[in-house]
């Protein structure tokens, strides 16, 4: 059974990654909140903190590697020579970018629907949606 004060306090946390797509800083908000409430909840509700902090760390690693990608590519396309190479890299860089704002969307708003109904979050494999 799932206590309403975690139930809320992770609605909260699913809330700041949603309001995060327009800018960074409330996922880190967010995940340090999911690490504080982790393991004070019970298993159903750990499982969500659980997902929480890892599609915090998934954001954050595919901000890395394709921020890294678009600037590189950027770089490479002002020498005009190597644009060839760089701008195959914007573009990928952008759609990695895209495809991490649609997952962490779509999991934050998949993560409330599961704690309405009352279910824990399957941790998914991978950064699948």
């Amino acid at each position: 059974m799932m206590n309403e004060e975690d139930r809320l306090k992770a609605i909260a946390i699913y809330a700041l990654y949603i309001v995060a797509v327009v800018t960074a800083v409330p996922y880190f908000l967010g995940v340090i909140l999911a690490y504080v409430f982790k393991g004070s909840a019970g298993p159903e509700m750990d499982t969500h903190f659980e997902h929480q902090i890892g599609l915090f760390w998934r954001v954050v690693i595919s901000g890395i590697i394709n921020g890294a990608l678009i600037s590189i590519g950027v770089f490479l396309t002002a020498t005009v020579v190597l644009a060839i190479i760089g701008i195959p890299m914007i573009i990928v860089g952008g759609l990695g970018l895209l495809w991490t704002w649609v997952m962490g969307l779509t999991r934050s708003i998949r993560g409330i629907g599961k704690i309405q109904s009352g279910e824990p979050y399957p941790i998914p494999a991978g950064w699948s949606l």
